[in-house]
This record gives C-alpha cells, sequence and structure tokens, in this order.
C-alpha cells in the first residue's frame, strides 16, 4: 500500500475515533413513570455514540447541580438493595430516576440523577466516576 494511501486511512481512522468520543446534543424527549403515570417532556441532552451516557443540555459547560457534587462523599455500600449508583445520587442529594429517552427517533432506556435546584441530570454510573 503506498504511504499516502496508508496515511490517509490513519488519518479517517483518528477522525472517527474522534467523532465517536465526541457527545452529541440536542433536542429529546424524557419518559419518566411516577406511581403508574408516564410524563414526557422535552428538553436538551448531550450523550455518547452508544447513548449509555447522559447528562442536561444545561451541564455542557460543567457549570450544572449535577456535576458539582461534593467529591467528598462516601462511595456507596454493597447493599442487598438498591444500586449504587442510585444511593450516590441520593447521598448526593439528587431523585434517582429510571428513564427512557428519545433522541434522533430513537428511544433509549437509562437511569439519571435529577437535581431539582436548575434542572440538571446524568446518568449515574457518571454520577459514580465522579466520586473517584
Amino acid at each position: 500500500m503506498p504511504c499516502n494511501t496508508l496515511s490517509s486511512l490513519i488519518v479517517l481512522l483518528f477522525t472517527l475515533t474522534a467523532q465517536a468520543a465526541t457527545p452529541e446534543c440536542g433536542p429529546a424527549k424524557i419518559k419518566t413513570v411516577n406511581f403508574g403515570k408516564a410524563a414526557v417532556a422535552n428538553t436538551q441532552i448531550c450523550t455518547n455514540a452508544r447513548r449509555d451516557e447522559l447528562r442536561s443540555g444545561n451541564c455542557v459547560k460543567n457549570k450544572c447541580a449535577a456535576l458539582q457534587i461534593n467529591k467528598d462523599l462516601p462511595r456507596p455500600q454493597v447493599q442487598a438493595v438498591g444500586k449504587p449508583g442510585f444511593q450516590a445520587c441520593t447521598a448526593a442529594g439528587g431523585l434517582p430516576e429510571l428513564i427512557e429517552f428519545q433522541f434522533k427517533r430513537k428511544w433509549f432506556k437509562l437511569d439519571r440523577c435529577l437535581f431539582t435546584q436548575d434542572g440538571s441530570f446524568v446518568d449515574t454510573a457518571t454520577l459514580l466516576t465522579l466520586l473517584n
């Protein structure tokens, strides 16, 4: 393979990898169920290509309650009941929720930690990484 072709392939590979790591932001719908009653709200979100990371649109510049949690909170304890991410969310003053979100016409299931003071949220796996 000529050197120029190989160089072009390497540049393309790095470009695609960087694009995959860059979160996509845009309008979305979020569905929650409380006491058997479903509610759908329109919002702005940012998510990765696998749709397993999620944050509210107001957290893009990292200036939201969801990303300003106390880093000294105790790590969740392994218990017989409850998800560690939900435990961490509650300890941080957030509201843990199971949600579905629609982004680019497709629905995905995830959980989030909602901070009511500014409406910001992150998925609980991201919240746990913030505590490390």
